[in-house]
Order: C-alpha cells, then structure tokens, then sequence
C-alpha cells in the first residue's frame, strides 16, 4: 500500500506528479493520496483521497490512525518541509519505506539552512528520487544514491476542450483572446507591458504562481490592466484554464523544466516562454523560447501565438516526448521493487 503526500503548494501550483502517479499505477498498486493543507480544516475521503489541516491539533495522531488503517507500506513525498513533518510519524505507524522525490533543486537553493536537509536525510533515510532534466548533473545532497525518473505530463488529464464552457466555469469572459501565466509575477512586468501594447481584446488569467502582492497589485493599477488582469487564484482548476486560454505565457522561473509549459502543449495551446526554460520542452511548432525578450519582442510573440491557436502538434509533441506513462512506469518499478522487499521481510 503506498501513500501519496501533497502539501498544499504543490496542489495549489500543480506542481509535482502524486495526483499523476495515483491515478495512473492502476490496480496493480493501492494507491491513496493524503493531501496536507492549512485550508483543509476538516478530515475527509473520496476516491482514495484524504484531507489534513497540517496546523490542527491531533495532525500528528491522525495521520498515524490513517497510515496504520491503511496499512501503509511506503509513503512518497514531494517537499523536503513534508518529508521533515511526517517522516517521524510515518516510522512510529510502522511503515517500511518513505521515498523522495526532487522535483527540482528550488527548494534546495533556496532553504536557509542546508545542513538542516542533510539532517532529515539522515534522519530519515529516504530512497531518494530526482526528477530527470530538473537536477543539474553536478547535482549532490550528501552523496546519497539517488533514483531517476523521466519527466512527464499526463495527455489525458490535460487536452483540448470546448473554450466557452471552461471559461464559464472558471469565470473568464467569452469574447476576448486569454493568455493564460502560471509562473511568478515578481518577474512578469515585461510581460505585462507587452500587454498593454496588444490591445484591449486581449485578456490575462493568472493562477498557480501568479499570485499578485499589494505591491503588484498597484504596479497593475499603474499600467492600466486591472480590467485585463483576471487572478484565479491558487486553487483554480488547471484543466480548464488551459482549455480556456488561447495562449500560454511562462516568464523566468527557477523550475528548467515547468510542468504548466508541458500542460499548456497537451492541451494543444501555442506557448510563448523565457530562460531559463530548456528548449526542449517547447516542441517545433508548439511556441516560442525567448532568451532576452524586450517589450516589443513579447508583443510580437504572443500576437503569432494566439493567431495560432490552436495547436494540434504541440499536443502530439508531449505524447511522444513527455508522456506520463514513463514516469509512471519508473516509479512502478521503484515501487514494486520495495513492495518486494518489504513481503521477503514479513
């Protein structure tokens, strides 16, 4: 039995691939997701699903009631924060293994203290699996061996739909061209004035890392954008905004291999990125990489990509080069190779 962790970050960002491998290792596995979030202030189950506020109370003996009920063998997570705050749990309710999995060394360059993650390596003792094309090759946390699984985006769960639907369900107006951003708007001014220059038909959504300060907020009033500016929020459904969007914009970020540029594509949706995001991650007629964009460079690009719109060999190049099914697999095997270990053990 194997228990997923997402913590409420990476559910808001859409960032790592628990909701990918718990729907896609299939009935070969039980598999159940344990979502942690300050917003989740009640226990609940659906479809293999539960819900934990991390700052309730009884955290602690709750989780170690579910991770015992389900028997849970090994439990897999995405944030060295989520390692640190169940690893100790997960050990006093018997499980066997704890995996982790570095989607990319944002978290890592950034943690204040690096010998505090080297400690709960330690500590706990993880497998540890590194997200391929997102650790540098020089990559070293304390000399650990280190798994490696391909990067993927899952076709199914991201592909073309009807617009006007998933605008009403989201929220966004019918009648006007949307570039959709997920990336931090701390570095998305360029971008924003490319879109004062296109035209007022010309809408943004922003949702995942997008999430506006009262600081942007005002840098919006100052550009005029407030009616053009549409923040969905964190928790906005990802697959219906790029079913919404015309286009897709992602502006520097420390993440190489971002999955909204992966989803956008599956979805059939002509992006237009910066560096530092690889270029092979963009497919030939899928968008653009722009490595110094100026203001006029970035109006020039969105207008030819959401004149393109939309864009059924972007969709064809993630299921041929970044397709979900080899991330799955890899973790399959990881997973079946310790579900072995642990029945030779009992």
């Amino acid at each position: 039995m194997i228990v997923e962790i997402v913590s409420q970050e990476d559910a808001q960002s859409d960032m790592t691939a628990a909701g990918d491998i718990h729907a896609g290792l299939g009935s070969g596995f039980d598999v159940h997701l344990i979502h942690l979030g300050d917003l989740a202030n009640r226990l609940s189950r659906r479809a293999g699903v539960f819900s934990l506020a991390v700052d309730g109370p009884r955290f602690d003996e709750i989780l170690a009631d579910i991770l015992r009920s389900l028997k849970a063998e090994i439990v897999h997570t995405h944030r060295f924060t989520d390692l640190a705050r169940v690893g100790h749990i997960a050990r006093r309710a018997g499980v066997n293994h704890l995996i982790h999995t570095i989607n990319d060394t944002t978290e890592i360059s950034a943690a204040p203290d690096l010998s505090e993650l080297s400690s709960t390596l330690q500590i706990h003792k993880p497998l540890l699996v590194g997200v391929s094309g997102a650790l540098p090759d020089d990559f070293d946390l304390g000399n650990r061996p280190l798994a490696c699984v391909p990067q993927g985006i899952d076709s199914g769960r991201y592909g073309p739909g009807d617009a006007a639907p998933a605008r009403r369900r989201i929220g966004l107006p019918q009648d006007l061209k949307i570039v959709g951003c997920a990336s931090p708007i701390e570095h998305l001014d360029p971008f924003l004035r490319a879109i004062t220059e296109i035209g007022d038909d010309v809408h943004v959504a922003l949702f995942g890392d997008a999430k506006p300060d009262a600081s942007q907020r005002r840098r919006l009033q100052q550009l005029d954008l407030e009616e053009r500016i549409h923040v969905l929020g964190p928790w906005a459904d990802p697959g219906h905004i790029y079913q919404a969007m015309d286009a897709y914009f992602h502006g520097p970020s420390a993440v190489p291999y971002p999955r909204p540029v992966l989803a956008a594509q599956a979805t059939g949706i002509p992006v237009v990125a910066t560096a530092p995001t690889c270029v092979n991650t963009i497919g030939p007629t899928g968008g653009r990489l722009l490595e110094t964009p100026s203001v006029p460079v970035l109006a020039a690009a969105i207008r030819e990509a959401i004149s393109a719109s939309p864009q059924p060999a972007a969709r064809q190049f993630i299921k041929e080069n970044w397709n979900v099914e080899l991330t799955v697999d890899a973790y399959r095997e990881i997973f079946a190779a310790l579900s072995s270990r642990v029945s030779q053990a009992s």
